[in-house]
């Protein structure tokens, strides 16, 4: 034997095993679950151990819902545009193995996030399931790219589980040997700043898909070679297929418009069909929750009223972004109905834009009163608030608001803040409310009220102490199925002085009852008028004894009543007529405004 060469082995294979450094802490499960993060039913078990004595052991979450989940996961920073490999050992055991016909299933990720922990991009392994063998450890790997945009990696194991009840009941699956390593780049680095790929040149590369979603070349395409193909999962019930790209490039207020081509094939056609198509806008929220229905989506194709076929057609959606919007995430969804009924549509060319800086909501102006641009200009809180056009007074859309159903009371609410306000400005608020009888509040104790907050200089919120009722559920006078008007009037308080004025819209449900409102025609006045980019109306008069706006309460002001003797232009006591009071509230303010009560 060559020692020599069996050295330069050894010493080869020593520098390629330190370069691949795992990442993770505690990756054999020997110091149990330390600098691990589980969710559900994740435990430690020396049962099986591929390495050393201890593994993590996975079972059904029993959560009461359907799909849930039992996670087990440890992060770490990452760099853009760097490759990571992520595997892991995985064992079912024969004495606790899935039942026949279960559907449960443990899967292994690499998944990217930005700095504030939304969620961008994955890569998911195969899958190990009823298929799995039994009594040996299998090996689970997969491997992605950093997004351009992405601080955080994670290796995920996921235990997935259609619900807790036979054949669904029974099965775990043991884990060790974790791993997560820098490898090389698998895909194109993407960014949020620009829309890419636009064209399906590359596949679905930059682009998020789900259901049947397919990027295709050589069949149709606007320009180059690449399209993208959507059509039904046919999986018996109504399902959703599409594909969407995620932007961090716009700000709360601004107008964001997505625009592409849309062809449909005479031999594949929806038309006749329940099927529909549909291009949208959802927000992706900071907490990276997903706001579904906040804007209006707009029909690309539909069964009563199909694309024209066998030509490209021209697509396109605007919105303005709401308040709590951290992501703009414009998408096309295909919605196949419950019938299962065939037809596809392609797609090509998209393009992106931002208004360029233009920002229509302003916090001098009230906007989108009739919510005909969804929520834009709203800002908001609490999880179910919607743009709807089931219901609507002004328009074609109105405001869904109703519980979030968390076992404590709870509110949900949009608002619209406006700075050009003085101490003492009357303030008014106008809404009209609309419970439907098949999802009502009459009877509970939900409701919807109407009223002003108010921000001070420094930021921080003062709540009004009061409010109007729109909808008020333990109300028997509360009707159905019919809109009901109220405003609510107040002044700008002093201790706000410097700050803003905010109105707002609140849902308050009290115990998880149900029941849904709309709203429409809001309407906000600032002294009277409709607040611009200069204020509302005149504020409260602080002298009104100086008719000849010369800032003195004096002889020219008594001069200015004598002339209009019995008129109404210099009535200074307020009484309607001017008169011998107006000179005695004169004579009683007698000298400059400032020293004027």
């Amino acid at each position: 034997m060559n020692i020599s060469s069996k050295m330069t082995g050894l010493a080869l294979l020593a520098v390629s095993t330190a370069s691949a450094q795992n990442l993770l802490v505690n990756s054999d499960f020997e110091s149990g679950i330390d600098s691990w993060i589980t969710f559900n039913n994740v435990e430690v078990s020396q049962d099986f151990a591929f390495d050393g004595s201890t593994s993590a052991k996975l079972f059904n979450p029993f959560c009461g819902a359907d799909y849930c989940g039992s996670v087990l996961e440890q992060s770490t920073s990452c760099v853009p545009g760097q490759g990571y490999d992520g595997s892991i050992m995985t064992y079912v055991s024969s004495g606790d193995a899935f039942s026949a016909g279960s559907g449960n299933f443990l899967v292994l990720q690499v998944a990217f996030y930005d700095g504030a922990g939304n969620f961008l991009s994955l890569g998911e392994s195969s899958q190990i399931n009823i298929d799995s063998a039994l009594d040996t450890w299998t090996e689970l790997a997969t491997s992605a790219t950093a997004p351009g945009n992405a601080a955080t990696v994670k290796l995920i194991a996921v235990f997935v589980s259609p619900n807790g009840d036979p054949p669904n009941d029974l099965g775990a699956v043991f884990v060790d040997a974790a791993s997560l390593e820098e490898g090389e780049a698998t895909g194109p680095v993407c960014s949020f700043d620009a829309l890419e790929n636009e064209g399906f040149e590359d596949g679905f590369d930059c682009w998020e898909w789900f259901g049947n979603s397919f990027a295709v070349s050589d069949v149709y395409s606007q320009n180059g070679t690449g399209a993208a193909q959507v059509y039904g999962e046919f999986n018996g019930n109504e399902n959703y297929s599409g594909f969407f790209q995620d932007f961090d490039t716009a700000t709360p207020g601004d107008t964001v418009t997505f625009s592409g081509f849309a062809y449909s094939d005479g031999n594949d056609s929806i038309a006749g069909t329940t099927n529909r198509v549909v291009i949208k806008f959802d927000w992706v929220r900071a907490d990276g929750t997903i706001d579904y229905g906040a804007s209006a989506e707009v029909n690309i194709s539909s069964g009563a009223d199909p694309i024209a076929e066998d030509q490209w057609v021209p697509i396109t959606i605007s919105a303005v972004v709401p308040g709590d919007a951290s992501l703009v995430r414009p998408a096309i969804v295909f919605v196949q109905g419950a019938e299962n009924q065939g037809g596809s549509l392609w797609f090509d060319d998209f393009t992106f834009s931002v208004n360029g800086g233009e920002n229509p909501c302003s916090n001098e102006t009230f906007d989108n009163g009739s919510f005909e641009e969804g929520l834009g200009c709203w800002d908001g809180f609490g999880a179910n608030r919607f743009a709807s056009t089931n219901f609507a007074l002004d328009g074609s859309s109105s405001l869904l608001m109703f519980g979030e159903f968390s076992g404590s009371v709870n509110y949900t609410g949009v608002t619209q803040d406006f700075t050009n306000v003085e101490v003492g400005d009357e303030l008014s608020i106008t809404a009209s409310g609309y419970t439907p009888s098949d999802d009502s509040v009459l009877g509970n104790n939900n409701r919807v009220v109407i009223k002003w907050d108010f921000v001070d200089a420094g930021g921080n919120v003062i709540y009004g102490a009061t409010d109007a009722p729109l909808i008020n559920g333990a109300d028997p006078a509360t009707p159905e199925d019919t809109w009901v008007e109220n405003t609510y009037v107040t002044n700008f308080p002093a201790e706000a002085a410097g700050g803003a004025a905010r109105a707002v819209i609140l849902f308050v449900q009290e115990a998880d009852e149900g029941g849904a409102v709309y709203i429409d025609a809001a309407s906000v006045l600032i002294n009277g008028e409709v607040p611009s980019g200069g204020g509302g109306g005149p504020g409260p008069d602080t002298c009104p004894c100086d008719v000849d706006d010369d800032t003195i309460c004096g002889f020219g002001d008594v001069l200015a009543v004598l002339s209009d003797w019995e008129g109404t232009d210099t009535d200074v006591d307020g009484d309607g007529t001017v008169g011998f009071g107006d000179v005695l509230a004169i004579l009683s303010n007698w000298g400059p405004c400032d020293d004027t009560p």
